[in-house]
């Protein structure tokens, strides 16, 4: 919450006039009442807000050297801004549409008075407006992606829009119409154009290609425990690793991956809770079988539970989001790597029971393609949280993917880029649908809203 800071210092709050209530402040940003209030606290404890006995909290006076030094603080990087803006051009056209297609008439009726409503700044009825279509699809993973970058571009947003209140009524006129023409044309395609027309209409948004930033943008904590366990987690997938054979020794693995060799042995614990492999002492960690593993996987556990939600929150995110980065990112894949990929598929359908590794490896060699690091932080940590639904996959019946397998390598191999993007569209659509059966079977609860919008 201390992105708040900058909008006391930018004239969007001026010196006397009252600030929005915790509860309409947590609101805004996704976080409790109790976290609004902290926020408040910090900033009265800085001087930089007042709270009047008798009214509501206001802002205080600053010096332009006290502002100054908060957008230091708190403004990213011109490169890093754009970095962002372009990455979730390519990924919100697709959540915005089923989202809006998602919602009820009621619900459709909120949004319109949400756009009516007055505001001090265009910011606050649009943010809802957003937020509120994305919560349409019940995925809590994805709502946290949506308010983690809105924390990140808040102060900057705010620095290209302008101080004066009517530099925010002029942005907020040019872009609420297309708000409302989203809301009236929401079941055509149309909607995706009109997502695009509203993302590049925002002042802050450059279509010309910049610099790489030296600043780098991170979604939630970094877990790399789950980066060394899928590196194993592959090798045994792809048949380096066979079932019964012992892996190298944590040490030996740290080494060849480079990574801390306490952070390995987490790793190790993780594939054997996975039902992966099993630690036998005075002789290492030996790879065990589907069968085994569906037997040592504790189903009823709280972090079974969470990390089988989590993983469908990503394979869900996954099916809504992959065809465009696929036809966006498909024709600068050369023919050369299009063969590599498509060999690679061959292979692994080979392996029925791990089918899921296809689409792993063809979202890989998209992203290899796309020069935004924002992007590749955002699926990578999706792609990351896949290794967690791997007690799913003890399960029967196995995931089959060869038709999707089939239909991926014709799209590469005919240069193809809407079939390539159908078939891994399809391909997370049917890892969804059959995992979700497989958590809702073993009493995984939590996850009846969660479904696919097509």
């Amino acid at each position: 919450m201390d992105t708040c800071w900058p909008v006391s210092t930018m004239g969007v709050y001026r010196e006397g006039e009252p600030l929005p209530s915790v509860q309409k402040l947590g609101k805004l940003f996704n976080v409790s009442a109790m976290a609004a209030r902290g926020a408040y606290r910090l900033l009265e404890k800085d001087g930089r807000i007042l709270n009047v006995r008798g009214r509501r909290t206001v802002a205080g006076n600053h010096s332009a050297e006290q502002e100054k030094t908060t957008l230091d603080e708190f403004v990213v990087s011109e490169e890093l801004m754009q970095d962002i803006l372009r990455s979730f051009d390519l990924i919100f056209p697709e959540v915005l549409f089923y989202g809006l297609n998602a919602c009820s008439e009621k619900e459709i009726q909120k949004l319109y008075g949400i756009l009516n409503r007055p505001a001090l700044s265009w910011d606050e009825p649009t943010m809802d407006f957003l937020a509120h279509v994305i919560k349409g699809l019940k995925n809590p993973l994805l709502i946290d992606l949506y308010y983690d970058v809105a924390l990140v571009t808040y102060p900057a947003l705010l620095t290209r829009f302008g101080r004066p209140k009517e530099g925010w009524e002029e942005v907020y006129r040019e872009l609420s119409p297309l708000l409302y023409e989203l809301l009236r044309v929401r079941e055509e395609e149309e909607g995706k154009t009109l997502w695009s027309q509203f993302a590049r209409r925002c002042p802050a948004y450059n279509t010309e290609k910049g610099a790489v930033s030296e600043d780098t943008y991170e979604w939630g904590r970094r877990r790399t425990c789950l980066v060394a366990a899928g590196k194993i987690l592959y090798k045994i997938n792809s048949g380096e690793y066979p079932v019964d054979t012992f892996l190298p020794s944590a040490r030996v693995l740290a080494e060849q991956t480079s990574t801390p060799i306490i952070t390995m042995r987490r790793a190790i614990a993780l594939l054997n809770d996975l039902g992966m492999a099993e630690s036998v002492n005075g002789k290492g960690t030996r790879v065990i079988s589907p069968e085994k593993g569906r037997r040592r996987v504790k189903w009823r556990s709280p972090a079974v539970n969470k990390n089988v939600r989590l993983y469908l929150y990503s394979v869900h995110i996954l099916a809504i989001t992959s065809q465009s980065l696929a036809i966006r990112a498909f024709p600068f894949m050369n023919v050369e790597k299009r063969e590599r990929v498509k060999n690679d598929i061959e292979l692994l359908m080979e392996r029925e029971e791990h089918a899921g590794t296809i689409s792993y490896i063809c979202i890989k060699a998209l992203m290899d393609e796309m020069e935004l690091p924002s992007l590749r932080e955002i699926y990578n940590k999706l792609l990351q949280y896949l290794i967690l639904g791997q007690p799913l996959s003890c399960l029967q019946p196995c995931l089959n993917l060869d038709r999707q397998a089939r239909e991926l390598m014709a799209g590469l191999a005919g240069g193809d880029a809407l079939m390539f993007g159908e078939a891994l569209k399809m391909s997370f659509s049917v890892m969804f649908r059959s995992s979700k059966a497989k958590a809702a079977f073993m009493g995984i609860e939590g996850l009846e809203e969660l479904t696919l919008p097509f």
